[in-house]
């Protein structure tokens, strides 16, 4: 996925950057595997906590890819209020859960509705696997439906497809997964072989660790990193598209293609007084170049189901005719309620080239003051 680079030569380790697990156990903090690793097991005497493999797999994932970096890890015990304030009390960047529902249903439900919140109020990027339920009823587990939390399926590591034991549907909620990466025959000393996208989700939350430390803004602003992600993944459907894939939503993770597109986000602000935000931005475009662009916004949210609300935005590439001021649309995103839109558009020589506009714009009633972001490239 184009990391492992950065990772072997030590350029970056995640350094200053403060990584949460949240599990249904803890890491065993004595494993060999956490030598030289700052880790930080929750032990209050309210709380008796419980190691288990999982979690030790999970934090030994994070530690292998950001040596530097500090690790939390915290077990689940009912809902995450009292686990999340622990970590955020101790300035947590990113946050990682590799668990979810027994029996999903995939509807959105108070646990992802909790995390929007916490999201949207503290600006931690919440990373969450997507659940194995790919080959029974597919369904995306919570809290992985989060608005605002960047979910996982599990990817093959020699292609851009998810492994079939990924989840994927969706009942009532957003579209997911938002990225995938590699799920299928990870091997972790001295555990052996695992599969599973509890182990693609700390791949994700480690390069995010990565490139924070690259570009430190990025650690209060989860919908930087959200855009930032989802427009460089890998996708095998190349051409003119629009919204996310079913299964591998943005694509297989690309590291190296966000760090060469990490300065390629422009931030939007919506305030609270007005009625219809639009924003554009020009671009040039020759023949044969693509552009691929992705618009990511934080959702609001109180920790109920029903007291989630998504404002509707929709992303355009707009040519217009100097000569005659007609504009035409290119390629329009228009996914519905749904906190990105997307699209991927190749410039054929049916087209002039020079200059064209991305146009982000809101179509909703909803009015609310707004986070986002919009990544491109052109390529």
């Amino acid at each position: 996925i184009g990391v492992a680079d950065y990772i072997d030569t030590g350029t970056l380790t995640g350094e200053d950057i403060v990584i949460g697990i949240l599990d249904l156990g803890i890491a065993d903090e004595d494993h060999s595997n956490f030598n030289n690793i700052d880790l930080t097991v929750r032990n209050e005497w309210y709380y008796i906590e419980t190691v288990t493999e999982h979690a030790t797999t999970v934090a030994s994932v994070i530690a292998k890819m950001c040596p530097d970096a500090k690790l939390l890890s915290v077990e689940l015990s009912g809902n995450a209020v009292s686990e999340i304030d622990w970590m955020l009390d101790r300035n947590v960047n990113i946050i990682n859960m590799s668990f979810g529902e027994k029996n999903p249903t995939g509807n959105y439900n108070s646990e992802s509705a909790y995390v929007d919140y916490i999201v949207n109020t503290y600006k931690v990027t919440i990373i969450s696997s997507s659940g194995n339920e790919g080959l029974d009823t597919g369904y995306i587990t919570n809290p992985a439906l989060g608005y605002n939390v960047i979910t996982v399926g599990a990817g093959n590591s020699d292609n851009y497809y998810a492994v079939n034991f990924s989840s994927y549907k969706v009942n009532n909620g957003p579209d997911k997964p938002n990225i995938v990466a590699p799920g299928l025959n990870i091997e972790i000393t001295p555990f052996g072989i695992l599969n599973g996208s509890s182990l693609s989700s700390p791949i994700v939350a480690s390069c995010v660790a990565l490139l924070m430390e690259e570009r430190t803004d990025l650690t209060i602003h989860p919908e930087y990193v959200l855009a930032l992600m989802m427009n460089n993944g890998d996708r095998s459907d190349e051409g003119n598209t629009m919204g996310l894939d079913e299964y591998v939503g943005g694509g297989r993770i690309n590291f190296e293609s966000m760090m060469t597109y990490i300065n390629n986000i422009i931030p939007i602000t919506n305030n609270s007084e007005s009625v219809y935000l639009t924003r554009t931005f020009n671009v040039v475009l020759l023949h044969n170049q693509t552009i691929r662009a992705t618009a990511a916004w934080l959702s609001k949210a109180n920790g109920n189901a029903n007291g989630t609300s998504c404002t509707d935005y929709d992303l355009a590439l707009i040519y217009k005719n100097n000569s005659t001021n007609e504009e035409y649309v290119m390629i329009h995103s228009v996914q519905t309620y749904d906190p990105n839109e997307s699209f991927t558009f190749t410039l054929t020589s049916e087209y002039p080239e020079g200059v064209y506009t991305l146009r982000f714009k809101q179509s909703s009633d909803l009015v609310q003051e707004d986070h986002a972001a919009l990544c491109y490239k052109i390529y």
